[in-house]
This record gives structure tokens, sequence and C-alpha cells, in this order.
């Protein structure tokens, strides 16, 4: 009477689940190699965390849900320098918190268009009185028709943007509406890498070449790029540092943002604290979006995409 329980087969037993093992409530022992799908960063019942989470500080936030954009705690900006502003990717300067992985990657979209058609003004800050009605009744100009270009095989979540530059096949996105953005098929590398350097850097140079392609002959003008450094829900397929690196001088060649979805290869998934480093890129991606190990989302960028607007 209150979900879909058909993707629920193993109901857990939380007190008796400790570090890396959950157990059932039959009392089988797992070793839970997802992590809950990525999002345990210290394990089942870390008695660190069991520990802090008994602090008043934290009874004193759980026990009061706060509009934190109206009637921010007087400790909102230490708990948001300490979660987050410690984190910041190197090269960029600007925090956005969200609740989860999906309202990280919805934020990082919009901060996306709204900086790209505030392009256009002579002040960003000051919207023609046109936008202002037209976008109320989702009419142009005010509500913009712009592109978010992503790679089959992505799952960049369930709202509506991540749902655009999602592609898994199953019965999920069934029935919901998609907004019409370009997909291009990621490179296909032959392994063992080491023994493919030439042949896999041609490969890459192809999908490249498709990305310009896609961007130039889009019916709507490409504002942004999303991809994952992993495609964690599609065989773990990678992009190669010699890709990242030819994507990111396109796009800034074009003037296109790039988000990096590290929503569950963050936070030190890879021997580095984000994936994309293992990139070496000459300069950091507009934006990093991260989720599940950090316990709550957030969006890194630079402070020229703040929205000129509070909310």
């Amino acid at each position: 009477n209150l979900t879909n329980t058909a993707s629920m087969d193993l109901p857990l037993d939380l007190e008796k689940s400790l570090g890396n093992y959950c157990r059932d409530v039959d009392g089988n022992e797992f070793l839970d190699l997802s992590s809950q799908s990525g999002s345990l960063s210290l394990g089942y019942n870390n008695p660190e965390m069991l520990e802090f989470s008994k602090s008043p500080a934290v009874s004193q936030h759980l026990n009061t849900r706060m509009a934190l954009a109206v009637f921010p705690s007087q400790d909102a900006d230490h708990i948001l320098r300490k979660s987050f502003v410690d984190l910041l990717p190197r090269g960029l300067d600007y925090v956005f918190p969200t609740m989860c992985d999906d309202c990280s990657i919805e934020v990082a979209i919009k901060l996306v268009t709204i900086e790209f058609m505030g392009r256009g003004r002579a002040d960003p800050s000051v919207i023609p009185q046109l936008e202002l009605d037209s976008c109320m009744i989702n009419s142009l100009p005010g509500t913009p028709e712009v592109a978010i270009l992503s790679f089959e095989g992505s799952a960049h979540g369930k709202l509506f943007g991540g749902i655009s530059t999602s592609s898994q096949s199953d019965a999920k996105f069934s029935g919901l509406p998609r907004l019409k953005w370009p997909k291009v098929q990621p490179p296909e590398y032959k392994y063992p890498l080491a023994h493919h350097t030439v042949a896999n850097e041609v490969e890459d140079e192809r999908v490249l070449a498709e990305v310009l392609e896609v961007i130039n002959s889009w019916e709507i003008p490409v504002a942004g790029v999303i991809l994952e450094p992993i495609q964690g829900e599609n065989n773990g397929n990678t992009f190669s540092s010699f890709f990242a690196r030819g994507l990111q001088e396109l796009l800034q060649q074009k003037a296109i943002s790039l988000i990096v979805d590290e929503t569950q290869s963050g936070y030190y998934s890879t021997g580095k604290r984000w994936a994309y480093e293992h990139w070496n890129l000459l300069s950091a991606p507009e934006f990093v979006c991260s989720s599940k190990k950090t316990l709550s989302g957030v969006v890194f960028t630079q402070k020229r995409f703040l929205a000129p607007q509070a909310y």
C-alpha cells in the first residue's frame, strides 16, 4: 500500500551490520561491494559516526528542519565551509549545496543555461520584462531552447534534466517527457589499454569529431556537455585523459561549459579525491557534481556562474 516493492529483495538488519559487511533479516552476512550504491563512505555503524550523531549539534539540526535559503542557522557558514569549501576542486571557487545526486545535476544544468542566456545582455543581472513575462507561460524568449549534450550509457539522475541526459533503456523512464537533447556514443577502447594506445587515440579523435559535428548541427544551441569519468551503470565504461583534454579544448573554443558528474566516482573512490583528476586537465571543468559519499549533494563551480537572482 505504500510503494512498488518489486525492486526490494534483501531487507537488512542495520543494527547487526558493521563496516563493509551487512546482515539480512535471516542472519546471512554479505560483503557489500556496492557500499549502498556508493553512499557509505565509512561503512555500516562506524563508531565515530554513531558517537557524533548523538552530539547536541547534530540533534539540533535533525529536530529543526530549516528553510536555509531564508532562515539560515547561526552555524550555517561554518558547516558549509567545513563540509564543502575544504573539498573544492582546484580551480573552482564556489559551492552550491543540494540535497542529493539528482539535485546536483539539476542545479548544474540550470546554472549552465542561466549563464549561457545571460551572455547576450549588457547586464546579466537585469532580465528584460519580455523574458520575465514569457517564462511564466513556458514561451520564448524567457523559456529558451538550449541543449545539454551527453553520452550514451550515461546515468545522470531521474529529475527532468538528468533524465534527458541519461540513456538507460529500461522502463523507469518510459512515459516521461524528455528534452530533445543530443547524445553521442562514447569511445569504444581496445584492451589492454597499454597495448592499443594509437588505436584508442584514433577512436578518441573520431568521437571528438562527432561531438563537434553534433554541436555545430544541432537544431538548438548546445550550452553544456555532461559526462561521468566512469559510467558506473554502463559496465564501468571510462573516458581517457586524451579524450577528456581534447573535449575540454573543443568546448573552450566553443564557449560551452563542461559538467563532470562525480556523484558516483568522486570523493576518493578512485584513489584521488575526484576521478577527473586522473585526466590531468589543463584547467578545471566549469562544474563538478558530487553526492553519495559526501552524504549530501553539492555543485562545485566558479563564481561567474552564480545566478544573479536568489533561489
